[in-house]
């Protein structure tokens, strides 16, 4: 319930599945569709795609006597929710906020969902899992929507999906795919040169003995971080060069084949303060 128009009058928002999804969404299934529908028949629909989409009445977050709306967008894969926020404007709708929520894999609970947006002070806050001291172990806080910005990833990461590799990652702007000789690897080159993201692959012999391929992977590396799980590790480090390596490794079955999925990160030193963010992007989007 909100007064999403301004007319004093309470309307109703419903979610409306619009189309049955089939099979797997990120490889070559069909994904479920759905809209936002409302009690008043002047207020036209948002489309909102997949993915089991949570509404949430943010109310009159920017002080123009109109409730705003978020949708709560569940993800395809990997743990990275989606958040588009729209207020209603001359007639239409309009997308005012979009980023990416990491939950860590965890979810979310009920108190954070009803915060994740908020004005105080004149000013407008979304909540974060921030990773960055820890990927293991992250903490919710609040950061600020900077002026004219319709939210902090939207606005400096784009999306890469590969359905071959049955993965989809988030890179910064600035960042260009190059081409490589294999199949099973894409990577992405700062406009400088001097970074790099890697995404890969393997088949190794040693897939049922993580240790193993945690050690040939940091091969060569003064690692100062790790998380060593199970299905999957963290780690971060110097290599010979000198470049921090932030990677991610994780256990997956594609196509009933054992495979390591795999997403690395180089970048100089000196880059550290501009690169220490998108590592906890890696954390949960991939």
């Amino acid at each position: 319930m909100g007064d999403f128009d301004g007319d004093g009058q309470q309307e109703t928002a419903f979610i409306v599945k619009m189309k049955e999804g089939k099979g797997n969404c990120i490889e070559t299934g069909i994904c479920d569709e759905f809209e936002v529908r409302f009690s008043n028949p002047k207020l036209p629909p948002i489309k909102v795609g997949c993915c089991d989409p949570i509404l949430i009445n943010e109310g009159d977050l920017y002080k123009n006597g109109r409730d705003a709306i978020s949708i709560l967008r569940l993800p395809e894969n990997g743990c990275m929710d989606m958040l588009y926020t729209y207020s209603y404007e001359n007639g239409n709708w309009k997308m005012v906020l979009n980023f990416f929520i990491p939950s860590a894999c965890d979810g979310l609970s009920d108190s954070i969902i009803n915060h994740l947006v908020f004005r105080s002070n004149d000013k407008i806050y979304y909540m974060c899992y921030d990773l960055t001291s820890n990927p293991d172990t992250g903490i919710w806080v609040q950061k600020l929507v900077l002026p004219n910005s319709t939210g902090l990833f939207l606005d400096m990461y784009n999306t890469y999906c590969n359905k071959k590799l049955d993965l989809c990652i988030y890179y910064p702007n600035g960042f260009t795919p190059v081409e490589t000789q294999e199949d099973n690897r894409q990577i992405f080159k700062s406009e400088d040169k001097k970074s790099e993201i890697d995404v890969w692959n393997d088949e190794p012999k040693t897939y049922d003995i993580i240790d193993s391929f945690y050690k040939s992977s940091t091969k060569d590396m003064n690692v100062t971080y790790k998380v060593l799980k199970n299905d999957w590790f963290v780690f971060s480090g110097l290599d010979k060069d000198g470049n921090i390596i932030y990677q991610k490794s994780s256990r997956h079955i594609l196509n009933n084949e054992k495979v390591f999925q795999n997403l690395r990160i180089s970048y100089p030193k000196a880059n550290n303060k501009d690169y220490k963010q998108y590592c906890s992007v890696i954390a949960t989007s991939f």
